[in-house]
């Protein structure tokens, strides 16, 4: 009796491969093409790893239904810091040299507290532990305000050219400025 082959899936739909491990442990790692790179002239892949064919598919369909809604990063190594200066060159064109100062002054405090991270590993949970930090190393609540502002600003551009999928600042809350009670004498 002939042994009956899996159907190949189409062009597009992503794979499901098994590995075995030199201890002969059982792993599947699924795959998904999410563009091209036309200075490789090599495709764009998301890999993840599982125990199970089954948490493999899973993941598989989330990316794929992900990538239909235009939700889904091309993965990249770019950092925050260097978006930053990308983003602060494109703005130069655009806006007026104070404006310009104002951004860069705010790009240089976003780089020192998270300048090294990868634009598509940043979260909204790191986000909001560095304006904690910032906070506890008694920066200006203005100043946080304004940095706030800019990161969401620079962050829209990224979401815009596709470099990640959504803005992990619009996740933060917003820096209240403590309200000034009138002096009251006697």
């Amino acid at each position: 009796m002939a042994k009956q082959r899996k159907q190949k899936r189409g062009r597009g739909e992503g794979w499901i491969e098994r590995r075995v491990s030199s201890s002969g442990k059982v792993s599947y790692r699924a795959g998904v093409t999410v563009g091209w790179d036309a200075n490789a002239g090599k495709q764009l892949k998301l890999t993840e790893t599982f125990a199970t064919e089954r948490g493999a598919g899973a993941w598989r369909n989330e990316q794929l239904a992900a990538k239909q809604k235009g939700e889904l990063a091309i993965p990249g190594k770019l950092t925050l810091g260097e978006w930053l200066d990308r983003w602060l060159l494109e703005k130069q064109d655009q806006n007026e040299p104070g404006t310009i100062e104002f951004y860069r002054g705010h790009c240089a405090t976003l780089k020192k507290y998270l300048g090294p991270i990868r634009l598509d590993s940043l979260t909204a949970e790191r986000v909001q532990s560095a304006f904690n930090r910032m906070t506890k190393d008694e920066l200006a609540v203005d100043r946080r305000r304004k940095t706030v502002v800019t990161l969401r600003t620079a962050l829209d551009a990224a979401v815009d050219l596709q470099l990640i999928p959504r803005n992990p600042a619009r996740k933060v809350g917003r820096v209240k400025k403590p309200r000034r009670r009138p002096d009251i004498r006697p």
